[in-house]
């Protein structure tokens, strides 16, 4: 399996909602084409389009398995993805105070806390 390959095999996973994602060789990856062509501009670097192949019965929504998971492995600071954790409140049915990145880690802090047995005080 090719590098590309592997790196979209794993985004997808991690974000089951995308269904399409530019790859560079250098292993920079974009959701959104108008990103990648703006990185390619100063990079020089040329990417490929991977489309996500859906079997029958497959679905683009996080499950709560797959939401769990992701969260057990996620830092949930700032640098975290905006779009990623609304997919993970949305998975695991949470309620955030607003729609605010801030808004999303405080509900899913205790939630992964828990997951990973840590004390929540």
């Amino acid at each position: 399996m090719s590098k590309i390959k592997k790196i979209a095999e794993a985004n997808f996973k991690l974000y089951p909602k995308r269904d399409k994602q530019f790859i560079f060789p250098d292993g920079v990856c974009f959701f959104r084409e108008a990103q990648a062509k703006d990185y390619a501009k100063p990079s020089k670097q040329k990417y490929e389009t991977v489309t996500r192949e859906l079997k029958k019965g497959d679905t683009l929504e996080m499950t709560k398995e797959q939401a769990e998971e992701t969260l057990m492995g996620l830092e949930l600071d700032k640098s975290a993805d905006y779009e990623l954790l609304g997919d993970l409140v949305e998975a695991l049915e949470l309620k955030p105070e607003g729609k605010s990145k801030d808004d999303r880690i405080k509900v899913l802090l205790p939630v992964r806390n828990d997951l990973l047995g840590i004390d929540n005080q």
